[in-house]
């Protein structure tokens, strides 16, 4: 039989391993890109929420010598955000978390610039056409490959650990010995 102060420290402990962290995650295009990232490092896809921010009409004003010119627009914004859930108690030695810090920043900033490859393109394009170089879209081609390339290999490096330090199966057993299911059980990813 267990002392009360035991059963307290049992019943704290259970509450800790049986939380799940929830991440979102803003995203434009390629959700498969960070879907893939995210589930080399355990996380489980949640899903996914479109919205529309509608921030009204704006109206705007020109004035000519003798005529006043009005231009109304209608703004909008849509959000994208891909949900993704892990338990806390998910062990995480020291490569394994360096790989997913590392992949969490390479990733914000592939997806900060792919925001941004329209304006570079514009730009890149009129130089080459005006100035004829074409340097600009060698740089940017190679800037843009070279980010999606340590995203992959963050994320596999990420799987590799993950893997071969057996992170999931001390995860499982780890909730069941607290009276939870098996985290990577679970076939449509969603934890009940």
């Amino acid at each position: 039989m267990r002392s009360s102060k035991d059963e307290r420290q049992y019943n704290k402990r259970r509450n800790e391993v049986g939380r799940i962290s929830i991440k979102s995650i803003k995203y434009t295009v390629a959700k498969f890109f960070i879907v893939f990232e995210k589930r080399c490092f355990g996380w489980h896809y949640e899903g996914n929420d479109v919205s529309e921010i509608d921030y009204g009409y704006e109206t705007t004003y020109t004035v000519y010598d003798n005529y006043v010119s009005a231009n109304t627009t209608h703004k909008t914004e849509i959000l994208k955000y891909a949900y993704f859930a892990r338990p806390k108690c998910y062990p995480i030695n020291f490569l394994f978390g360096l790989f997913e810090i590392l992949s969490r920043f390479v990733s914000w900033i592939g997806r900060w610039v792919f925001n941004a490859i329209p304006v570079w393109l514009i730009v890149g394009i009129l130089l080459a056409v005006f100035a004829s170089t074409y340097e600009v879209l060698t740089i940017g081609g190679a800037i843009y490959g070279a980010l999606y390339g340590a995203r992959l290999l963050f994320a596999l490096l990420g799987l590799i650990c993950r893997k071969g330090f057996h992170l999931d199966d001390k995860c499982d057993d780890l909730m069941e010995d607290y009276g939870y299911s098996a985290w990577t059980s679970d076939a449509e990813g969603t934890y009940k």
